[in-house]
């Protein structure tokens, strides 16, 4: 049953027309800053949509040169070096340039140019999301890199924020050797043998297992 409508409620003004006078008033009071900001609103949206579709036609571009590399990186590294390259030049944006960077990096060290791998080392792991399980081995590749240039305090850096990243358990055996190597390195006995003690209780590989021993022997 609906309620009796009182004589005070009749002689008010009906909240809903009080209300949309008052907005229509607002309105008309208000045009001109309302016409601007709706314009604004459109403008921000038509670059907001071109700059997506800029975006993605870039990353399909991109992409289809670096699909080249996996043509070319088994019968000439050169060429696939060159691949990657352009990708870089002509869309440093793009996640296949980040990818690019990553390939590269592993190219300079294998040619042992340790300077040039440690700067697409670097920025491969600037440009990486987080979730990549490609960063714990960028970060390897870096203190590899360091390593052999003898400098021992990047290197350590290196191989630590390898154990430490997303993927880093999965190497974790691995990562405890680099760091107890680097240890060796730097005349830190204790540190080193922690570390090859963790890699041994990481290890399944008999053949690492014996080494891993023999290097725990003769520190202890």
């Amino acid at each position: 049953m609906t309620g009796k409508i009182t004589k005070q409620e009749l002689k008010e003004p009906d909240k809903f027309q009080v209300m949309l006078s008052w907005v229509m008033a607002y309105l008309a009071e208000n045009k001109k800053k309302i016409y601007i900001a709706g314009a604004v609103f459109v403008a921000v949206l038509l670059i907001a949509s071109a700059w997506y579709l800029y975006d993605l036609d870039m990353e399909k571009s991109a992409q289809k040169i670096y699909a080249r590399s996996f043509y070319t990186a088994a019968g000439d590294i050169t060429a696939a070096t060159g691949v990657y390259k352009e990708v870089l030049a002509k869309y440093p944006r793009s996640r296949a340039a980040v990818l690019a960077n990553y390939r590269l990096a592993g190219v300079y060290y294998q040619q042992k140019d340790f300077d040039a791998a440690i700067r697409h080392y670097e920025a491969f792991l600037k440009q990486a999301p987080d979730q990549s399980d490609l960063k714990t081995i960028a970060y390897m590749g870096l203190g590899h890199c360091h390593e052999a240039m003898k400098d021992f305090k990047n290197a350590l850096a290196a191989f630590e924020k390898a154990a430490g990243s997303k993927a880093g358990q999965i190497f974790g055996g691995l990562n405890n050797q680099n760091i107890a190597r680097v240890y060796e390195a730097m005349n830190d006995r204790a540190k080193a043998l922690e570390y090859y003690r963790k890699a041994l209780t990481n290890n399944a590989d008999p053949i690492t297992e014996l080494l891993l021993k023999r290097k725990i022997a003769a520190l202890s």
